[in-house]
């Protein structure tokens, strides 16, 4: 089960995303490749596979990349999730920050 996360939290993730400090599953080209750069996703189970309907997001933070990569792509022992129904409210944050990136800029 993928847990909500809260307004703060989710602005935490926005800013460590644009910073480059977070690997995304949208830095994936081939979805088969997601097993690869993710490896627990290739270890679950046929029950397991049916929760990740509620994932909107899959992420970890580089500091938890491992010493090798995979064409290119960092290599994660460990993932984190963000629920769908937190996607909508997670780009929003991120446009904002964003746009008040370029105001500054």
């Amino acid at each position: 089960m993928v847990e909500r996360m809260s307004r703060e939290e989710l602005k935490q993730l926005a800013l460590d995303m644009l910073s480059g400090a977070v690997f995304t599953n949208m830095h994936v080209s081939a979805p088969e490749q997601l097993g690869l750069v993710f490896m627990l996703l290739g270890f679950l189970n046929d029950e397991q596979a049916k929760e990740l309907a509620d994932i909107g997001l899959i992420y970890e933070y580089m500091s938890k990349a491992g010493p090798r990569s995979v064409n290119g792509m960092p290599i994660f022992m460990s993932a984190r999730f963000v629920h769908k129904d937190d996607m909508p409210e997670l780009t929003t944050i991120i446009k904002k920050l964003q746009l008040a990136i370029k105001e500054v800029g």
